[in-house]
């Protein structure tokens, strides 16, 4: 009986000592990349800016300038919590805040359903509704969502429309 409990006390730490390294180890990674992280995400934010609006010179409180000063419209940057992961967005208005156009930053939804959100299929829907009056036709809208992802569907929806009317909000337009 004293064998027995000195080699499972003898395996325990060796258990002990592997985990702690493994730990270590990722913890170091993480460090280490975190920078990059976000680097990147920053990189993706930027082009995503671009692909909105081409002729951007200058972002100002969300709202975007040409280089002779004129308004070309808004962007907003948008977190919804979809099926199974969190959606970062970023939506490009028209001065009078109609959809012209969105980006997908983030997402780890379904493929082949939620993942759909991507597709220039369900993108070019949204172009040049009201951002304001965007709802899943489930919930009284006139927007279709994708077929077996009405919660990412929805949730792009929902999302956008929160976010405009927040946005309008604070700066007194409604």
């Amino acid at each position: 009986m004293g064998k027995l409990v000195k080699l499972i006390l003898k395996y325990a730490l060796i258990l002990a000592v592997f985990c702690g390294v493994a730990g270590l180890l990722l913890a170091l990674v993480y460090e280490r990349t975190a920078p990059l992280k976000i680097l990147n995400q920053a990189k993706a934010k930027i082009a995503g800016q671009q692909k909105l609006f081409p002729e951007l010179a200058k972002i100002m409180d969300g709202e975007v300038y040409a280089a002779s000063g004129e308004l070309l419209g808004y962007i907003l940057s948008v977190r919804a919590r979809g099926y199974s992961s969190e959606i970062e967005l970023l939506v490009g208005l028209d001065p009078v805040y109609r959809i012209s156009g969105l980006q997908v930053l983030a997402q780890a939804e379904t493929p082949g359903l939620g993942a759909r959100i991507t597709e220039k299929s369900f993108v070019d829907r949204l172009l040049g509704h009201a951002a304001d009056s965007l709802r899943h036709r489930k919930d009284g809208g006139t927007q279709d969502g994708i077929t077996g992802a009405t919660i990412t569907s929805r949730a792009v929806f929902d999302g956008v429309r929160q976010e405009v009317e927040n946005f309008k909000k604070s700066k007194g337009a409604e």
